[in-house]
């Protein structure tokens, strides 16, 4: 096939989304933002805006918030068009999509009108949630079938990283490897394999376990907000809980979800289930609809400006009403978040008050549905763990939990509160099995895993479902961290991070201090892997793989060594990741640093320095130090000097004012990246540093990284000579500064701030020219950050982002 390499890639340079509205116009987004030019067609319009309906949605990526888009750049790679004067921009794409209303007529519709349209090598997907992917195939040519699967993103396309791929049994094999392969490489997403049932896998078992979760409140009568609480962090889900999750998600939609489920299953239990709750019916007509309405089950009292304003009121769901939110706690959820996290589930359910009764049988009977449907939804019980971690935000998949709380015990539990235990479960039981993963059975890489993979499924045998142990195969891109520690790839280990032996004679140091924030120890650990290049290492990677990179520096030592006066410590330790950070610049071997998540304070600094750059898409990158009083002081003002500085053309004379101003506002206004590619616009990133989509595969882009510059014979740079921009220069960005003042978008205080940093960007007062060594602006950044430190000011808006974690504007 003509979209496809000869190894099973596919190859996407312009695709088609048909439909756009919120979904389709966000998937338009997504491939836009990664460089995938995008033709966007819905309906024709009367008149002669025949594209209206099309430019609202690229209109409205621009407006929504969280941003569809990485960059408003993006939105230039996208065509507005109708489907009825542009037919024919389908035969120079390699992929459509379509993203219309969730009605299988109106999609067979359309597909019976597009299909002549369509290139012969354009692999062919609908975004739909739940319909039949078959079902709308049927009448299509053969050719049409083998080229047609079901691509299913999760809202938002941008954030949420599960993408199920559903073939049909006439899908070309070739064409679900391909689709696969290049959602992971190309878009960064986490595809699984789903069947075509009714709401495929994540839907299926997400809204089964929104609607139990409704069921048990109303039975054991707890509040929204206890609720929230329990099915929050200590259950392993994410902060939004349930309210909050429906709120965002919208009671109108969440309703329309329901009705739709509830009319494709055949179990009639499942379907009595998915009745829509008087709760939410009600909600509904009343308009409580969520964000959307400004009210759902949680919203904010008052009218915009009102004193107070900003206070959360709760919905009392007997009543109706609103009412203030009020703090929660139990017994149960105490012990739990004090445990171990490896324990904390299993510590919550073996409480004796009412929230781990409830607990339990939402635990239960969600465990309970995912084992009995996973074999005829799903391929393998590791579909369904990655559906639910990366759809819908669970620490752990059903399966996975299921082994943390041990098949038998959990099964005996169910079984004395009256819940049927799953056929599957009992099927791995009677196979001698005692989970639903384990270790290799056979000799093989240490750290292999094999897991359930359901054979002929749904087909069943005497015992049940027909199961086997598979391996769980990893893409060859992604460096997995545990299983390079079971193959003894631990060089030595520290509080703070761990230097790991990546393969190909390449070091990484895994950064993991407390809460990713840098502490002596890991400073320590920098200095002690840069030691150890030249030797048994040719080059270094330094990553982190947990959510964030880092967040910066430890305010809560910084502020207690402050409120002590021990001055001479502090200025040691500015000056000590100062040095680490020039190691890491001026290093003997390559060195990359590789981030994702927050990159915050001195987690930038590090980024600056390194020698090579590589960033997941989702990073947020920037110096924050101005957020609470300080300026960035372990060179990360030096280094934004050096690279505003290196875009001046060589031996040309040119005002070098614009471009300082530039950076001082970068900084000065503690901006942000809101992705990797923003980075690059506000000079965090250089052109030469890598973006990265899959950020499952990041550490081994980085490790290769290292070796193509150590097989290039990188050598260090030679330091750079500052021409320093110069007291004149200084004096024009205070009236900037003087400026923002009077017209109240700084404090006074800010105002010292913005003239300690001009001080330090521009030189330390000397003439413009004045050549500065980087030890220099290093010093002048040190001394800054020490007497900023010294301020009262500087100090409360550090301990105020410690209790509340916003900044404070004093």
């Amino acid at each position: 096939m003509g979209q496809t390499s000869a190894g099973g890639r596919l190859r996407v340079r312009r695709a088609a989304v048909i439909g756009a509205g919120v979904m389709g116009s966000q998937i338009a987004g997504w491939m836009a933002s990664l460089g995938i030019a995008c033709e966007l067609l819905d309906l024709a319009s009367p008149g002669p805006d025949r594209n209206r309906l099309a430019e609202q949605g690229l209109r409205r990526l621009g407006q929504m918030k969280p941003a569809p888009l990485t960059s408003p750049a993006a939105a230039r790679l996208i065509r507005a068009g109708n489907i009825e004067d542009h037919k024919e921009r389908l035969q120079d794409v390699d992929l459509v999509i379509e993203a219309i209303v969730e009605d299988l007529g109106a999609k067979q519709a359309l597909w019976a009108e597009l299909e002549p349209w369509i290139a012969p090598r354009a692999v062919i997907a609908t975004n739909t949630s739940g319909l039949s992917v078959t079902g709308q195939a049927r009448g299509r040519s053969e050719a049409f079938r083998r080229r047609f699967l079901g691509i299913h993103f999760f809202n938002p396309p941008r954030y949420l990283r599960l993408v199920e791929v559903i073939p049909t049994a006439e899908t070309d094999p070739a064409v679900v490897e391909a689709v696969q392969i290049w959602l992971r490489r190309i878009l960064g997403k986490v595809p699984v394999l789903a069947r075509d049932t009714p709401n495929f896998i994540g839907n299926r078992i997400g809204v089964y376990s929104l609607q139990v979760t409704l069921a048990a409140m109303q039975r054991h009568g707890l509040s929204v907000e206890a609720v929230d609480l329990v099915t929050g962090p200590v259950m392993g889900r994410p902060k939004s809980a349930t309210f909050r999750t429906l709120d965002l998600v919208g009671l109108d939609t969440y309703l329309h979800v329901l009705r739709s489920g509830a009319s494709r299953t055949d179990d009639p239990e499942e379907r009595a289930l998915l009745a829509v709750p008087p709760i939410v019916a009600a909600m509904v007509e009343r308009g409580l609809l969520g964000e959307k309405s400004g009210g759902g089950f949680y919203r904010r009292a008052g009218r915009s400006g009102e004193e107070g304003g900003r206070a959360i009121e709760v919905l009392d769901w007997e009543s109706l009403t609103y009412r203030p939110r009020q703090s929660v706690r139990f017994d149960s959820v105490d012990r739990a978040m004090a445990a171990p996290p490896e324990r904390r589930l299993s510590t919550l359910l073996a409480g004796d008050d009412a929230a781990a009764a409830f607990a339990r049988e939402v635990v239960y009977r969600v465990l309970a549905f995912a084992a009995a449907k996973a074999p005829s939804i799903a391929y393998g019980v590791v579909d369904v763990d990655r559906a639910m971690r990366h759809g819908f935000s669970w620490e752990q998949g059903p399966f996975e939990l299921w082994d943390r709380l041990g098949l038998e015990p959990l099964a005996e539990a169910m079984a004395r509160e009256g819940i049927e235990v799953p056929e599957l479960v009992r099927a791995v039981l009677a196979s001698g099995g005692s989970s639903f993963y384990r270790e290799a059975a056979q000799a093989g890489e240490p750290g292999q895993v094999e897991a359930v993979a359901f054979v002929e499924a749904p087909a069943r045998g005497d015992d049940g479902p027909s199961i086997a142990y598979r391996p769980v195969v990893l893409p060859p891109e992604h460096l997995s961290v545990p299983r390079l520690e079971a193959r003894g790839a631990t060089v030595w280990t520290g509080p703070s991070a761990t230097l790991l032996d990546l393969g190909e004679d390449v070091a990484g140091l895994r950064c993991h201090a407390p809460k990713a924030a840098i502490d002596d120890a890991l400073v320590e650990a920098l200095e002690r892997a840069l030691s150890e290049l030249g030797g048994r290492f040719r080059g270094l990677v330094v990553f982190a793989d947990g959510p964030d990179f880092s967040v910066g520096a430890n305010l809560f030592h910084i502020l207690v060594a402050a409120r002590q006066g021990a001055w001479s410590q502090l200025e040691a330790v500015v000056r000590r990741f100062q040095a680490v950070n020039m190691a890491l610049k001026y290093a003997p071997a390559p060195v990359a640093v590789a981030v994702a998540g927050r990159v915050l304070g001195g987690g930038a600094e590090m980024l600056l320095h390194a020698p090579a750059a590589l960033a997941a898409v989702e990073s947020y990158i920037g110096l924050v130090e101005t957020g609470v009083g300080l300026i960035p002081a372990g060179g990360g003002t030096k280094e934004m000097l050096v690279r505003t500085l290196a875009r001046l053309p060589e031996g040309r004379p040119v005002d070098v004012q614009p471009l300082v101003a530039w950076a001082f506002e970068v900084i000065a206004t503690a901006s942000v990246a809101t992705s990797a590619h923003e980075a690059r616009s506000l000079g965090y990133l250089r052109p030469e540093d890598a973006v990265v989509a899959d950020r499952d595969a990041l550490l081994y882009h980085a490790r290769q990284r290292v070796i193509e510059m150590d097989e290039a014979g990188w050598m260090p740079p030679a330091p750079p000579i500052i021409a320093a921009p110069g007291r004149d220069v200084e004096a024009a960005l205070v009236a900037g500064v003087l400026d923002w003042w009077r017209s109240r978008r700084i404090t006074d205080y800010e105002v010292t701030i913005g003239k300690a940093l001009a001080h330090v960007l521009c030189g330390g007062g000397v003439p413009g020219g004045t050549e500065r060594t980087e030890w220099q602006i290093l010093d002048l950044e040190r001394e800054a950050f020490l007497r900023l430190l010294g301020q009262e000011k500087t100090r409360a808006r550090i301990e105020h982002v410690l209790t509340t974690g916003r900044p404070l504007r004093n």
